[in-house]
């Protein structure tokens, strides 16, 4: 059983770039330059330059100041891992991973990696984390100060021991500065072209994803007949089932940026280099390339139903659709055909009905997600049911059948009637045998022995089967009825004394397990006037 108490594992890490202030403080009056104090932390190349800058004091229309700023804060980043005391070995095991900025700063590039040195296997993750080996990574890209973020891990132990888990947290934290660049007196200016090409590095076979190709001009003049061509390697296309895009940007003033967005079609498995250049007059150009590692999409997908069930009862569906490839699918379509012989009660999540089809549309899968899709059918009919899913995305289609052997069981119904009652001696009469399956299987070798009193002439008998007559007894033949159907046989008779008779039906068939069912009707004879 799982202990209430838990442990803490807490690592606080501090982390940020220190850069020298902007602004130096001014030194003692009686100091000498050599006495000027310098910075505890400071390298070989500050300890060259630090003469230099004190030196800054003394010229005219100084650019330091006396008072400089107090510089970007340290950052702080906190992290709690709260986990079971104990647990048993195939016990799920929920752990909480609580991320903290203490700081008054913002962090960057946040990643957390928890280090798992023991055999488990990973249930699930919220929000969902990439696994590495031994290791469950979340990545945020920026943390606010004050933020918290609360992260489950769900484990599974698989053998006793001692379960290890190692969070450690990694993040970046800076400052940017700008300083103004003169050009040259002496250098003719001129245009310098940037081109950089912004997507995604992973795609399945069939996907579409948007790029996007971004060119500055870094240069002091304007660029003029700017052109950016794009060439796709043979694994990739653009929509319009080309391999190269021409951009014409005209003039590119300094400092002015563009930028470029189109898509891009993964139509071959392997890894392509899209490269791309930008050029200008006067030779000017500047190249960018990208890899992009082409993978062929895989989607799961099975069915778990009862192999048998019963007419009448709920029979649960599941339906398990899975992402088992290495990159997301998106606009994934999940259909389930109902079967004729069973009505349908319920779906969770809640499906579209067309037609006949249940209709789930799942927006993304992340890769090794799956989702489970929950269904109750009731048969109405014994049989087989025959269950068939479809699910298709990123132009993957796979297929997924079970089936489900619904039993039916008779219900058989044993009523005698008599036509009249009472009668005169030597009056007719006639008794109703009704024989009725109510059940949903068919009922058989069904048999009849009637017992006719002796008060009683038997003159007539009608019915389904043939029969024997043994002294004042009737022996009906076997007989099989199907299921919500009925026979009834009649037996003519003639009274031949008064008294309180009683015909008596013994029934027996193959269904009737627990023994015969019996039945009797009673008539009342009277002598005439």
């Amino acid at each position: 059983m799982m202990s209430h108490a838990l442990f803490t594992l807490a690592w606080l890490t501090a982390s940020a770039w220190t850069l020298l202030p902007s602004r130096l403080p001014e030194p003692d009056a009686n100091a000498t330059t050599s006495q000027v104090r310098k910075p505890t932390e400071s390298a070989n190349l500050l300890d060259e330059c630090w003469p230099l800058l004190a030196g800054l004091r003394g010229l005219a229309g100084s650019d330091c100041e006396s008072n400089p700023p107090a510089g970007v804060p340290p950052a702080t980043v906190g992290v709690r891992l709260f986990a079971p005391a104990d647990v048993t070995a195939g016990e799920a095991v929920s752990c909480c991973i609580r991320v903290s900025n203490r700081s008054p700063v913002a962090v960057y590039h946040v990643e957390l990696r928890n280090r798992l040195d023991s055999p488990v296997e990973v249930l699930a993750t919220s929000p969902p984390a990439e696994r590495r080996d031994a290791e469950v990574v979340w990545r945020f890209a920026r943390l606010a100060p004050g933020e918290v973020r609360e992260l489950v891990l769900q484990l599974r132990a698989v053998q006793a021991g001692a379960l290890r888990q190692c969070v450690r947290v990694r993040y970046e934290h800076g400052v940017c500065v700008e300083t103004q660049v003169r050009p040259s007196t002496t250098a003719p200016a001129q245009p310098q072209l940037e081109l950089r090409k912004e997507g995604p590095s992973l795609m399945s076979v069939g996907s579409s994803v948007a790029t996007r190709l971004i060119v500055s001009n870094r240069g002091n003049a304007a660029a003029e007949d700017v052109v950016i061509v794009d060439e796709l390697p043979p694994g990739l296309e653009h929509p319009d089932g080309g391999q190269r895009l021409s951009f014409f940007l005209g003039r590119l003033a300094p400092g002015m940026q563009r930028v470029l967005e189109y898509r891009v079609v993964a139509r071959q498995t392997g890894q392509w280099t899209n490269r791309a250049v930008a050029r200008a007059r006067g030779g000017i150009q500047s190249f960018a390339s990208q890899v992009i590692t082409v993978v062929e999409p895989k989607l799961a997908l099975r069915i778990e139903a009862p192999p048998q069930s019963a007419v009448g009862a709920d029979l649960p569906v599941l339906i398990i659709v899975a992402n088992a490839g290495d990159v997301m699918m998106r606009q994934i379509r999940v259909e389930y055909r109902l079967p004729n012989a069973a009505q349908f009660l319920q779906a969770e999540p809640q499906a579209s009905l067309v037609a006949g089809t249940l209709r789930w549309n799942l927006s993304q899968l992340s890769p090794q997600e799956k989702v489970v899709l929950h269904l109750r059918l009731r048969p109405g009919q014994a049989g087989t049911i025959e269950h068939t899913a479809t699910a298709r995305g990123d132009g993957v289609r796979v297929n997924a059948q079970a089936q489900t052997v619904v039993q039916g069981a008779a219900g058989l119904l044993l009523v005698v009637v008599d036509s009249e009652d009472p009668i005169l001696v030597g009056q007719d009469t006639r008794y109703h045998i009704i024989v009725r399956n109510q059940g949903s299987a068919p009922a058989t070798n069904i048999r009849l022995h009637v017992e006719i009193p002796a008060e009683l002439a038997l003159t007539r008998v009608q019915g389904p089967s043939d029969h024997k007559r043994v002294g004042q007894t009737l022996l009906f033949e076997p007989l099989h009825l199907p299921p919500n159907t009925d026979r009834v046989y009649r037996v003519h008779v003639r009274a031949l004394k008064p008294g309180l008779v009683r015909l008596r039906v013994e029934m027996t068939a193959d269904p009737l397990s627990a023994g015969p069912v019996r039945a009797e009707e009673s008539t009342t004879i009277v002598n005439g006037p």
